[in-house]
């Protein structure tokens, strides 16, 4: 099968071409067949992903920078393992759900008296038979970022890391934009500020302000 990964934030995941119309492989049927969807913004649209449908180690790759896999995802070789296709086939009459909280995302099914008997493994109480990786779209935690009110380059940034910008934005003089504000968006004289906790990212102001 013909596999692709389509990164556009409005439709992302992975697709097949429809066989004679139909879905034969499973998932959502469109113009294309949907085998997997994404998150808005989880998937970076500069990246080359592809699927390999090796049985011992399907997934979603991307080739890694400089040994790093900066959009997440694990180290396979020279490149990166951005999502693992564990069990692929799901089992009619099991009960899975997708939990989308960053620390654990992933498919997931209860354990049956006490096992995992329909593939995954164990994830406290359930079983996990695929994980979602959580790339680093607009915030990381450990890197410093701050919020410029200046209204001829309003945005979010954060400094270059070796003259690049490996956490996503573009090149602003120095530093890195990872997003860009209307020219009134964002206040002069207001104390903002980024929190990366994965519960809440965001741009965040105190409740004093008037």
């Amino acid at each position: 099968m013909n596999y692709w990964v389509d990164t556009n934030p409005q439709w992302p995941g992975v697709y097949y071409a429809p066989i004679n119309g139909q879905c034969i492989y499973g998932g959502t049927a469109g113009v294309n067949c949907q085998l997997l969807g994404f998150g808005q913004n989880q998937l970076s649209t500069s990246t080359n992903y592809w699927v390999d449908t090796n049985p011992l180690w399907p997934g979603i790759y991307y080739a890694a920078s400089t040994g790093q896999c900066l959009q997440g995802g694990t180290p396979a070789g020279p490149n990166c393992r951005y999502f693992a296709f564990q069990n692929p086939e799901v089992i009619k009459g099991v009960n899975y759900w997708v939990d989308p909280n960053p620390l654990w995302s992933g498919v997931y099914y209860g354990r049956v008296a006490g096992q995992c008997p329909y593939g995954g493994s164990f994830a406290g109480p359930n079983c996990q038979v695929a994980s979602f990786a959580v790339p680093p779209i607009y915030v990381v935690q450990g890197v410093n970022y701050w919020v410029d009110t200046n209204p001829q380059w309003p945005g979010v940034y954060y400094g270059r890391i070796a003259g690049q910008c490996p956490y996503g934005g573009s090149f602003a003089g120095p530093n890195c934009q990872l997003v860009s504000y209307a020219q009134d968006f964002v206040e002069t004289g207001v104390d903002y500020w980024v929190d990366t906790n994965p519960f809440w990212p965001g741009v965040y102001y105190g409740p004093d302000f008037h």
